[in-house]
Parts: structure tokens; sequence; C-alpha cells
């Protein structure tokens, strides 16, 4: 996931402020929509990775007692969209 990319594709302003030796450091400015597109753009590309996780692992989510928590809820969504 390239965030510089998307930011920019959702239509706010990446700037680079500075390198020093191999960092990089950005401004990122916009408006409200474009920050709402870019959030939109992170969760679908999110969603796809984590369909993708469950799709090869075939994972379990479940809290470390075993119980099941907002985090294994998301799991069986999830398992559930991959069939």
């Amino acid at each position: 996931m390239n965030i510089i990319e998307m930011a920019t594709q959702a239509g706010l302003q990446v700037l680079l402020n500075a390198r020093i030796g191999s960092q990089t450091y950005h401004s990122i400015s916009g408006s409200l929509p474009a920050l709402q597109r870019f959030a939109d753009a992170v969760r679908a590309e999110t969603l796809g990775e984590s369909i993708e996780h469950a799709k090869s692992q075939n994972c379990e989510a479940t809290d470390t007692a075993g119980r099941d928590s907002a985090y294994s809820a998301k799991g069986r969504r999830l398992r559930a969209e991959v069939g």
C-alpha cells in the first residue's frame, strides 16, 4: 500500500519537506472531502488485504483467552465474505 500515492489520488496535496539521510518528511494538506476519499481508499485496501490473508491463512480470530470478542466478530465476517 503506497499511502503517498493514495493521498495524491484522493486529492490531497503532498509536499516533500525534507530528506535527511534515508528518511523523508512530508506535509499533507487538503479538504475534508479529500481526506474522506483517502480514508475510504485506505479502508478498501485494508479490507482487500484482510480478505486475501483470510483466504491464504484460513485464520481464526479470537482473543488470547479464546473468547469471542469484537475482533473475532470481524474475523467471522471476513471468513463469511471469503466463503
